[in-house]
């Protein structure tokens, strides 16, 4: 739009595309690779690849060290980390281990040095949670000491800034999670590498369809929010809950639908960074008094752009409480992350992550027309606190 606003229908956990990027469906040429990744180079980035997840990104990866001769490749990931995006990855091939993280998400390099005396890494990823920079310097000191190659989880993040995107020797993106495009990732690799090279042509050609998401999202955008909340309600489900296990995707392949649609999107980077800093700042504002819990982080770094508005509650029976009851009131808060089996079996290890895991709130940001109305929905459902 000439006013660079992104004008929307209703707040949901998928951003929505605009109106405008439909037409680009009807469009014969596909854009460019080069064009599509160019916002997420950095540093010199000398190759980037598109797939359809970033989870298929950890795939080609452990496959890359495969064919340079590591015959089960050792994949370190947090602890605090979706299970579910390993699963591509463990059917490469790897061996995975979970690495304890800290209070504040930070890795506990105590424990990794301890663990990568019985363990070493091959690959070593380091994740900036909801777009916060982690300890990119701390985790590169590491990699360089046990030999291990460094990869920056930026997945909720919009584009690289500063701490985020240039310490990694590869560093994945999941445009699709923060812009309104059916699905979408980008793996940069610092340096070129034959094996990475050879690895992403050894993944199936298959591309995900994007057709039911197209309808979806012509139907949420047609529909008034009243409407689609009548027909689609927020679930009362349990906080413990985390979502069914489901198979493997089998199509890595970024479709020419979804490329399309972030071209169009590419345009809109800077409105939609403007957005989300504003509905976090917002939502912030509103929630920040209430007793209970806190923000988190607690500021956010100058550039970085929020995925989530997130909060920490001080324990795991008021986290629980205040998710029912912000769902009941038509407030849609998440819990994260479906922790992997390996990390909820061992609870001393990983008593941080498990944690954090009962502990914290995650609120998808609305567009800047209705991050008000959003956030005093949220506190007038904890009036009472």
């Amino acid at each position: 739009p000439p006013n660079g606003r992104i004008e929307k229908s209703m707040i949901t956990a998928a951003p929505l595309p605009a109106w405008g990027d439909f037409p680009a469906l009807l469009e014969t040429s596909v854009p460019a690779d080069g064009t599509l990744v160019a916002p997420w180079l950095s540093g010199g980035a000398a190759d980037a690849y598109l797939l359809s997840r970033s989870s298929w990104s950890l795939a080609a990866l452990i496959q890359m060290r495969k064919i340079e001769g590591e015959a089960r490749p050792k994949l370190w990931l947090p602890d605090f980390f979706c299970n579910a995006s390993s699963d591509p990855a463990r059917a490469a091939g790897a061996e995975i281990v979970f690495y304890p993280v800290t209070e504040t998400l930070a890795p506990d390099w105590t424990a990794c040095k301890a663990l990568a005396e019985r363990a070493r890494p091959s690959l070593f990823v380091l994740a900036h949670y909801f777009g916060a920079a982690n300890d990119a310097a701390g985790a590169r000191a590491f990699c360089t000491g046990v030999g291990a190659a460094l990869v920056e989880d930026a997945a909720p993040v919009l584009k690289p800034t500063a701490g985020i995107g240039h310490a990694g020797d590869f560093v994945l993106y999941s445009p699709h999670k923060l812009l309104g495009i059916p699905h979408g990732a980008i793996l940069v690799a610092r340096a070129s590498n034959a094996a990475l090279g050879r690895a992403m042509a050894s993944l199936p050609a298959a591309a995900q369809c994007a057709r039911a998401w197209i309808v979806k999202r012509i139907l949420q955008l047609a529909t008034p929010e009243a409407a689609w909340k009548a027909l689609r309600p927020i679930p009362d489900i349990p906080f413990e809950r985390d979502p069914p296990l489901q198979s493997a995707p089998t199509a890595p392949a970024m479709s020419a639908a979804a490329r399309k649609i972030l071209a169009r999107a590419i345009a809109r980077l800077e409105a939609e960074a403007a957005c989300r800093r504003l509905s976090e700042k917002t939502l912030r504002q509103a929630l920040a008094a209430v007793p209970g819990w806190s923000p988190w982080p607690a500021a956010w770094d100058e550039g970085a752009v929020p995925y989530r508005g997130v909060f920490i509650a001080e324990s795991a029976a008021l986290a629980a409480e205040r998710f029912a009851r912000l769902r009941r009131a038509g407030c849609l808060v998440e819990s994260w992350p479906d922790l992997a089996p390996e990390v909820t079996a061992d609870s001393a290890t990983h008593r941080a992550a498990i944690d954090l895991r009962h502990r914290l709130l995650a609120f998808p940001l609305p567009e800047e027309n209705k991050a008000e109305a959003s956030a005093g929905i949220c506190s007038g459902a904890l009036a009472n606190d």
